[in-house]
């Protein structure tokens, strides 16, 4: 038990809690009412019937303080986006970043580098197709991606097969 949470207990908590006597501590301990561990080394106490533990006792801090270097490296874990880039011919995918859709599909970033940079692609593994989103934020129709012969895409069909591999529908 934390030193805190000991001061906090022989303080009385509050006035709906009072300690038990050391007869009726060691009777529950026989009974088999507490554990070995409370029986050995916690402090008995009854709570009343409307606490059951306390809102926010002082236990102390958890750990020291973080120096200026942690805090902006923690600052930078918590704000900036998991990206993970996986090559697939000439382009690029976010795989840290697929989201998974209400009908089953999946989409992500993807650079293909040239005029087109960064835009989404979507993959239904049910059925091994793919859609992109245009600039104009339409969705294309779905079809069979792109192999090795294609000059905008290709490897699109090796994404489509790691990703789909790896999904449990």
């Amino acid at each position: 038990m934390h030193p805190s949470e000991r001061t906090f207990f022989r303080r009385g908590v509050t006035s709906g809690s009072q300690l038990l006597d050391a007869r009726a501590f060691q009777q529950a301990c026989r009974g088999g009412a507490l554990s070995l561990g409370e029986c050995r080394h916690g402090i008995p106490l009854r709570w009343g019937p409307r606490l059951a533990w306390p809102t926010q006792p002082d236990f102390g801090p958890i750990s020291k303080p973080l120096s200026t270097r942690e805090q902006s490296l923690l600052n930078q874990i918590r704000n900036d986006p998991v990206i993970n880039w996986r090559r697939y011919g000439q382009c690029q995918y976010d795989w840290g970043g697929w989201k998974l859709h209400v009908n089953g599909t999946r989409s992500t970033a993807a650079d293909c580098g040239g005029t087109a940079m960064r835009w989404q692609v979507a993959v239904s593994c049910e059925r091994l197709l793919v859609a992109t989103l245009s600039k104009d934020g339409k969705w294309s129709n779905w079809k069979r991606p792109a192999g090795p012969d294609s000059k905008l895409r290709e490897g699109e069909d090796e994404m489509v097969a790691a990703l789909c591999a790896n999904v449990s529908d």
